[in-house]
């Protein structure tokens, strides 16, 4: 699937015109390039260690380099899948439980902690930026199909959760079997229901009001690094960017990134990146290679990482030696 992307991608730099792209990058420094990996490295050492923050609580013996070659190894899978992350969380989930040793439920919770305090930030921006933007600009349509499909999407999952993970209030035995059998069929959908309270139960006393705000204050860093990166790069190339556009182009790309097209939003991240550029001025060309630059660092640059992490984890044993000593080392769970 990756060589579809690469080859959408290529489409499109053709399309684009790549003697103008070229021409826009090639007095692009090594200097220029290493201050703009420093950056995307602490963006992933701030996810790595919000995740570890978390799984601390639960298996205090952790390392943070364990977690960060399971989180490392985990993200192969999204950047190489069109699984809208899915299918990297779920690896993630599977690596942890191996180096942690906790339950399914367990680590559910802790993903939906993590997902939380991500998430409410970046509303939170998009919100701001949104109403500013649309006193400055005239947005495309396409900007406000991405943030309101987003905002569908996390809310619907959330009403999910919150039904899912309500505790029963009556009895068991008071219950009226008919009624309970018709919502909750006894099988996978029950089961699953099940599943959702015990990682909901887990989650709710997880972290502190404080250390949620901690969390979530780091999530704000790392927002605010994602268009930073692209900011930093139209600067290196010579051209002229507010925040507010840098911004907004950046989520907007971010957004129709996650669409499960191609794998790691190839072609669909650069595409929609330059097309929000170009609309306020910026020519197509020029557009696109910000978006190649900045994605050599936020896609090309982590893949490469990735595939590092996972022949350490295979070369080193982790999943084998952690599934058999810090195991031992995971909290008993509560009966």
């Amino acid at each position: 699937m990756i060589f579809i992307g690469i080859a959408f991608l290529t489409m499109i730099v053709l399309f684009s015109g790549w003697d103008d792209i070229r021409e826009a990058i090639r007095d692009v420094s090594a200097a220029q390039l290493v201050t703009l990996l420093i950056m995307q490295v602490i963006t992933l050492c701030l996810v790595a260690y919000q995740w570890f923050f978390l799984l601390s609580k639960k298996s205090p013996a952790l390392l943070f380099w364990d977690v960060m070659v399971a989180y490392m190894s985990g993200s192969l899978v999204e950047s190489i899948t069109p699984s809208v992350r899915l299918g990297g969380e779920a690896a993630k989930l599977y690596l942890f439980r191996q180096i942690t040793g906790l339950s399914h439920e367990d680590l559910t919770g802790i993903l939906v902690v993590r997902k939380f305090v991500s998430i409410v930030p970046f509303f939170i921006l998009c919100a701001a930026m949104l109403v500013i933007s649309l006193h400055v600009f005239t947005l495309p349509i396409v900007v406000y199909a991405a943030f309101g499909a987003m905002s569908s999407v996390f809310l619907l999952a959330w009403l999910l959760w919150r039904h899912l993970g309500q505790a029963e209030t009556t009895p068991p035995d008071q219950a009226e079997p008919s009624a309970k059998t018709a919502i909750y069929p006894v099988g996978w959908l029950q089961k699953l229901r099940q599943f959702f309270q015990r990682a909901s139960a887990s989650s709710q006393h997880l972290v502190t009001s404080r250390e949620v705000g901690l969390l979530a204050g780091i999530s704000f860093v790392i927002w605010v690094l994602y268009p930073a990166k692209v900011y930093y790069v139209a600067r290196v190339l010579g051209l002229e960017m507010t925040p507010l556009l840098t911004t907004l182009g950046t989520y907007t790309a971010y957004i129709l990134g996650l669409v499960p097209l191609l794998p790691g939003g190839l072609g669909t991240f650069e595409g929609s990146m330059a097309l929000v550029l170009s609309s306020q001025g910026i020519s197509l060309s020029q557009g696109l290679a910000i978006a190649l630059l900045t994605r050599l660092a936020t896609y090309w640059f982590p893949l490469l990482v990735s595939v590092g992490a996972a022949w350490v984890a295979l070369r080193r044993g982790y999943i084998r030696m952690y599934g058999r000593d810090v195991k031992h080392h995971a909290i008993p769970q509560q009966q």
